[in-house]
């Protein structure tokens, strides 16, 4: 079954962006996932869906002071909003949105869109939050699902696999280090200090051609293996 889907990283913007999707009085989409999607936009973005026929979800959380944005996740079909239940959950958890929706044949399909904080500003919070979404990738497969997002990474695509994280180095040391220590300093004014290896690991896991999270890469399908857009 073929799921016409737009998954954009809005940046803050109104809902009036939508307006470039709508035609006709009609958003010809059954499924949206919707990144930075300020708190107090959420409502108006709610409603606009609602009135082109979208039932959908908001994973901000304006109580919490870290981010002012969460993700939005929108469907044509029933949808349901499901907890991340995370023992670990990452510093901003509201950039994580997980739904489920029932679509038309009737079997749920779980639906998960990330906003991955940039590394820059950000520091290990933002790899946090990608091991965080690969253990709930993980809890949920095999079954059904569809992950999107903007992941802020990779650095650079050479060509060919691997990609290069924003934790890689270059191609003569890179065995060498992977075990070296790593300091950033996140917006919150914490220092955290782990292996560059990590950084590349949480990274390459989503896009490397990696058969162990069982998912099919829809882009790639199209373009061939490895075609994206470096972050």
């Amino acid at each position: 079954m073929n799921i016409p889907l737009l998954t954009w990283n809005v940046n803050g913007r109104t809902a009036k962006v939508l307006d470039a999707f709508i035609a006709d009085g009609r958003l010809d989409f059954d499924l949206l996932t919707l990144q930075e999607v300020k708190h107090h936009h959420a409502v108006e973005f709610i409603q606009r869906l609602a009135d082109l026929g979208f039932q959908s979800i908001h994973t901000g959380d304006p109580t919490n002071a870290g981010k002012t944005y969460g993700n939005l996740i929108a469907s044509k079909w029933p949808i349901e909003r499901i907890a991340l239940r995370l023992s670990e959950p990452p510093p901003f958890p509201s950039p994580i949105g997980h739904a489920r929706v029932a679509i038309a044949s009737g079997e749920p399909v779980d639906v998960l869109t990330v906003h991955a904080p940039n590394g820059s500003n950000n520091g290990w919070a933002k790899i946090y939050t990608l091991e965080a979404l690969r253990h709930v990738i993980e809890t949920i497969s095999p079954g059904p699902l569809i992950v999107t997002g903007d992941f802020n990474d990779p650095q650079f695509f050479p060509g060919v696999l691997p990609i290069r994280s924003w934790g890689w180095t270059r191609e003569q040391t890179w065995e060498a280090d992977r075990d070296k220590l790593w300091s950033r300093k996140g917006d919150q004014g914490s220092t955290d200090e782990h292996p560059l290896g990590r950084w590349d690991d949480a990274v390459v896991w989503f896009f490397d051609k990696d058969e162990s999270h069982g998912l099919r890469h829809a882009y790639w399908a199209k373009h061939d293996d490895g075609a994206m857009e470096a972050s």
